[in-house]
């Protein structure tokens, strides 16, 4: 493809030899189209692209009724206010309350005001095509349309013909068309597309322009002779002037022009990227905004295709600087999400949360345990005992790091304190000091884990950075058109029983991982040789070994799932016909991965002793090996 260029007309027709190809029973419309349909402008429109997530915020409900949800409560007690005071109060807040539901009908009437469409003074004389497909009788979607559907050629989106919405972009039809014949609607464009009778067989409201071609397209189940078809009259028309269409995989891949498009929504903007267009793999980034004029961006999100580091989705909110990013699986860290924010780094404070132990007192149980650093205080909070209403507390001034020395002074005033119950003895000096000794030893502890915990972030924070530099996109198996090297075996440009010039390239030094091992040396003893040749071949055998296990998993592994398919084309009865087009196509999927397989398999196999004698040939040349050749 040339250029991907044309007007409503030519995308229309495109679309409809498309359609039609696929059995679906499609005409191309001319009629009558809004400026906002004609000019494809979906600024008004809600984002289609926006995560779950985002639609369930938007749509949650402002406020819930308490009351309605609990049938029985608790009996409120008594109210000794003044009622005069709290009508008064109540007064003010529902005048308050009214004040802002008027300025919030207001600010939805500027946002109604604003997003409707202007005057246009062509409103009903814009022409336009686009695509209908319609039910049919015998067909083989019939099953999966029931109901004329219009599809926008410019855009992509397809319209049920109910309600107002589809009255407002399509105003009105003129004709039909397809490869069949051509009707003229004669129904009146009052009532708008809405209530149009699609039945083109109806001379009534429509009317064929070909007397002697057919009103419909024959049903599957027609089989007319060829002398009863010469016999009919038809219209001779000249040959297309258009050759044949053949789209490639990768341009039917690749769907935008140049590979990317820019679509913007209401207060989003969608950019779409085809698969292996950008090196980062990114397919997909929605943008919120804030304003109309997209302007001031909110979030930010992000889909990945086909990358190494198995990224497929990050989120980033523009206002906190959190980032979130997810993970496919096949990770070697086993890294499932990523969840990131940059605040300052200054350790303010720590709180650690215990459960009761019913072992030890409850005014010796720690419930809450703060260390407060700017504070520079450690503050205890003990677990309420059965029947008190408060609890035992206790806090510690920590002295500082110089008054500390090896050992701990202890110090009257650095501890203050409570004890629910006055009559009870007071504690041992001993036994807060080593309780105060504990207490900084789990901070220094705690601390610690901390920071070890920075550090493991940091460190894959930098793993990431470095996963981001040097980003490469993987190429699947089973990738009909860029396996390029499968294509060369089945094209025979390349013999499977000798291996590749890479394999040479990364097999000229074998040996070079093992003296790394022993620190390069120079030159070393008849034993060492012996034993890093043995190495190399074992090692050698082993992996190739393990490859074909490899392949044998997975093709066992595609049988059985090519099996499974077949059992559930068979044995299901009345399936419809979308669904066994998907298993058809499923089956035929498997069936060329399992062929893909199998060639990979049979060409390691072949390749193995070639291979093998090869790294044999290559560790007879390492000088480091020629000594065992050498006489005394």
């Amino acid at each position: 493809m040339n250029f991907q260029r044309g007007n409503s007309f030519e995308c229309a027709t495109l679309l409809v030899g498309l359609l039609l190809g696929q059995s679906y029973n499609a005409v191309v419309v001319s009629g009558y189209a809004s400026r906002e349909q004609i000019l494809c402008d979906l600024s008004k429109r809600p984002c289609p692209y926006l995560p779950e997530q985002e639609k369930q915020t938007s749509s949650l409900p402002s406020s819930i009724d308490v009351s309605e949800i609990f049938k029985y409560q608790l009996i409120p007690p008594l109210d000794f206010r003044s009622q005069l005071l709290l009508e008064l109060e109540e007064r003010k807040k529902s005048k308050k309350i009214d004040e802002l539901r008027l300025l919030e009908e207001e600010r939805q009437k500027k946002i109604a005001d604003y997003e409707r469409p202007k005057p246009d003074k062509y409103f009903g004389h814009r022409i336009h095509a686009w695509v209908a497909i319609l039910p049919g009788d015998k067909g083989m979607r019939n099953q999966e349309i029931i109901e004329p559907i219009f599809i926008e050629p410019s855009s992509g989106i397809s319209y049920r013909l109910v309600g107002d919405e589809i009255n407002l972009l399509y105003l009105g039809v003129e004709s039909v068309w397809n490869d069949k014949n051509y009707w003229v609607n004669m129904q009146p464009r009052v009532n708008g597309c809405a209530k149009i009778d699609w039945d083109l067989s109806n001379t009534q409201f429509w009317e064929h322009l070909l007397p002697g071609e057919p009103w419909t397209a024959p049903n599957d189940t027609e089989m007319a002779e060829e002398d009863i078809i010469e016999q009919n009259k038809h219209l001779d028309m000249p040959a297309s002037y258009v050759s044949e269409i053949r789209i490639h995989n990768i341009d039917f891949e690749r769907r935008y022009p140049n590979g990317n498009k820019t679509i913007f929504y209401k207060k989003a903007k969608v950019e779409l990227f085809a698969p292996y267009v950008r090196t980062d793999g990114l397919v997909r980034r929605v943008t919120i905004y804030e304003d109309y004029q997209y302007t001031s961006p909110v979030r930010c999100y992000e889909k990945y295709l086909n990358r190494s580091d198995c990224l497929v989705e990050s989120t980033r909110d523009v206002g906190t600087s959190i980032i979130t990013d997810s993970f496919d699986k096949s990770r070697p860290d086993h890294c499932k999400a990523r969840y990131m924010v940059e605040p300052l780094r200054m350790l303010q404070k720590m709180v650690e949360k215990y459960h009761r132990d019913e072992k030890i007192p409850a005014y010796r149980d720690i419930a809450i345990r703060e260390f407060m650093m700017i504070e520079n205080e450690i503050r205890v909070k003990f677990h309420y005992n059965k029947g008190q209403s408060t609890r035992a507390a206790r806090t510690f001034v920590k002295p500082s790091i110089a008054d500390r020395g090896d050992r701990l002074v202890f110090d009257s005033n650095m501890i203050r304190g409570y004890h629910p119950n006055p009559t009870a003895p007071p504690e041992k000096n001993i036994d807060i000091f080593y309780e105060f000794d504990k207490h900084l030893k789990d901070e220094d502890h705690s601390m610690s884990c901390i920071r070890d915990a920075e550090s493991e972030v940091a460190s894959f924070l930098k793993e990431r950075a470095d996963e981001n530099l040097n980003l490469q996109l993987t190429v699947s198996l089973f990738d009909r058109d860029r396996a390029v090297d499968i294509a060369a075996v089945e094209l025979g440009t390349e013999d499977p029983r000798y291996p590749s010039q890479g394999d040479f390239a990364r097999e000229l030094n074998p040996l070079g991982p093992y003296l790394a091992r022993i620190g390069n040396p120079s030159r070393i003893s008849k034993a060492e040789a012996y034993l890093l040749r043995d190495e190399c071949l074992d090692d050698f055998k082993r992996s190739t070994v393990e490859k074909a296990n490899r392949i044998l998993l997975a093709i066992r592994e595609r049988a059985a799932e090519l099996e499974k398919l077949q059992a559930t084309l068979t044995q299901t009865t009345e399936l419809p016909k979308t669904e066994e087009e998907r298993i058809l196509a499923k089956i035929n999927e498997v069936g060329f991965d399992l062929y893909l397989l199998e060639t990979y398999l049979n060409r390691h196999r072949e390749s193995t002793s070639s291979r093998y004698r090869v790294l044999v040939g290559h560790l007879q040349e390492n000088p480091h090996i020629q000594s065992l050749d050498t006489k005394h």
